[in-house]
């Protein structure tokens, strides 16, 4: 998983020269799923863009990795034209309201000050971006229906294979696109928690039926079936991404009621917990770890995080990290640093972890402690399945290896976002994924050159 969008209730309060982003308050979030970042509202926004309207935006046009026309979007908004400002960004991508919420915002890091003494603080653009894919009624530029007589297999239907799928659409080549899981979305849908990125802006976005895109949902890919794709497609495309969560190497980990994270955030958005946790212990301390936490608290579950290092060795982007903390206080969710499970107690299943303190010292914890919890979930990292693979495709540290032009050591065979680059985030999977799908066009379009 990647860093919290701007807004999505781990943003410290912001400077008095930018809008505030409405945000549910953090005991009564912590009661639903509902989305805890709401986005402004149709005056708050042109408020925003006001705010910059007269400014010069090209850095931050420049900056974007999609070319969204920044300076035409606030300019519109500004003049109360959300149809306008939709219009505009969907002539870059078609995916406003997840990127509006799951972007590093590029865009504003370029822009660092606004003239005129007003506080310096770039314009929320990524909000304002959420908000034009909320209040606008442009849809996005209809896939062409030109044909190449060429078809692609993608392997993943997550948001690199989106972005591959709808690009490679758009250049007329046919499109069968194979996912293990029961829906599209890949992360999206069943790795955000729906208070940071609602499934219906998922699914609204991700309209692989409205490219002429075949896709086949249920449809795992082992080695003979990637080696039958080869001979049916002209290329072939791999964009499963980071599909498998490392789990604990201590004793107890193969208890009942232990989980990595990625399968616990699957198996609940899918309706396949078995069990619902009354007292759990979140292993790890980043993002996806705060997930977690989040979605267990939400199901009425006690949870905690445990972490083996300090407050300051969170990996968390530092300017968020105070209030990544804060969001876990408010909801109720106490974290213990410098400890490590050593073992996970139980018979059959989980009733307890065994902890002992990593730091030396005056003030550390007591040699070993308990925790008493019926589930335990390790949140300790994500990595590639890279097991259906033919020998011949090189890998490299857990990911697939691939030239400039995306393409593995197996010719004809293509790899894209997180299993390539390993974890880039929402956005720079989607960019991977257009940037693969140019690739395989030309490598069909001239097939006896180097693509």
């Amino acid at each position: 998983m990647e860093p919290y969008p701007a807004g999505g209730g781990l943003t410290p309060e912001p400077p008095s020269s930018r809008v505030p982003v409405r945000s549910r308050d953090a005991r009564l979030a912590a009661t639903s799923f509902g989305e805890v970042n709401r986005g402004y509202s149709r005056s708050e926004a042109r408020t925003e863009a006001r705010r910059g309207s007269s400014q010069d935006l090209g850095a931050a046009r420049a900056a974007c990795p999609f070319g969204v026309d920044v300076p035409t979007m606030v300019d519109a908004i500004a003049g109360d034209d959300f149809d306008a400002a939709l219009a505009t960004v969907l002539g870059a991508h078609p995916w406003p309201g997840i990127l509006g919420r799951a972007c590093k915002a590029y865009c504003e890091r370029a822009f660092h000050s606004l003239p005129g003494g007003d506080g310096g603080e770039p314009l929320a653009l990524k909000e304002l971006e959420r908000a034009a894919a909320t209040f606008g009624r442009s849809t996005p530029p209809a896939v062409g229906a030109r044909a190449t007589g060429r078809t692609v297999g993608v392997i993943g239907a997550g948001a690199a294979g989106a972005a591959v799928a709808r690009r490679l659409r758009e250049l007329g080549h046919g499109v069968v696109v194979h996912e293990r899981l029961p829906t599209v979305g890949g992360t999206l849908a069943v790795g955000y928690p729906e208070f940071r990125l609602p499934l219906d802006v998922v699914r609204r976005e991700l309209r692989f039926d409205r490219w002429g895109v075949d896709v086949r949902t249920g449809a795992p890919v082992d080695g003979p079936m990637l080696v039958r794709l080869l001979r049916d497609h002209d290329a072939v495309v791999v964009t499963t991404g980071q599909s498998e969560g490392v789990r604990l190497d201590v004793p107890g980990s193969d208890l009942d009621g232990v989980h990595d994270a990625l399968r616990f955030l699957t198996d609940f958005r899918l309706g396949r917990l078995t069990r619902t946790p009354h007292r759990a212990v979140v292993v790890g301390g980043g993002y996806t770890a705060h997930d977690v936490c989040r979605t267990l608290r939400r199901m009425g579950c006690e949870a905690r995080m445990v972490y083996r290092r300090g407050e300051d060795d969170l990996r968390i982007n530092p300017a968020v990290r105070a209030a990544y903390l804060a969001v876990l206080h408010a909801e109720g969710i106490p974290v213990t640093f410098w400890t490590a499970v050593t073992a996970i107690a139980g018979s059959g299943r989980v009733h307890a972890v065994e902890c002992c303190p990593t730091r030396a010292g005056p003030d550390a914890r007591p040699a070993t402690t308990t925790i008493e919890c019926d589930t335990v979930v390790a949140a300790i990292g994500d990595q590639a399945d890279l097991r259906f693979l033919p020998q011949e495709v090189r890998t490299e540290d857990g990911r697939i290896a691939v030239d400039d032009q995306h393409m593995t050591s197996l010719r004809g065979l293509f790899a894209a976002g997180d299993i390539a680059t390993g974890p880039s985030g929402t956005d720079q999977a989607l960019v991977a994924g257009r940037a693969a799908a140019e690739a395989i066009d030309r490598f069909l379009t001239h097939p006896g050159a180097d693509p």
